[in-house]
């Protein structure tokens, strides 16, 4: 699948979705900034497309200060308890469109994606 995938191809669509919960799972039980930029591709996180580069983005914004990978691994696990996404938007490189889409990987019953995209319809 390209870096322009479509959405217009539902199997390279399906392929995306599965490997970005597999991503997410992964970085749940192994949180590193590792596992954080592998979730977090764009080639298949619709959230850090517009982003520029990952290590940029980790390095200056996500893990720039005090907060380490089992900390944000930590909080997606109390939002995922508590289902109050609020705690984890806060964070620091985090906002809405990257929070919901990191749940949704793992709880996709439970949580919707909030982004510009699902904004225009």
């Amino acid at each position: 699948m390209s870096d322009d995938a479509s959405l217009d191809d539902v199997a390279d669509y399906w392929e995306m979705v599965d490997r970005k919960r597999e991503r997410a799972a992964t970085f749940m039980e192994s949180p590193s900034r590792e596992t954080f930029a592998e979730l977090i591709d764009k080639n298949h996180f619709w959230a850090t497309r517009e982003r520029g580069s990952t290590d940029q983005y980790l390095d200056k914004f996500v893990f720039a200060g005090e907060q380490t990978p089992a900390e944000l691994a930590t909080m997606i696990q109390e939002v995922l308890d508590t289902g109050t996404v609020e705690p984890l938007t806060e964070l620091s490189g985090l906002g809405w469109a990257t929070s919901t889409e990191v749940l949704r990987s793992l709880e996709p019953d439970r949580f919707a994606i909030l982004n510009t995209r699902s904004k225009r319809g």
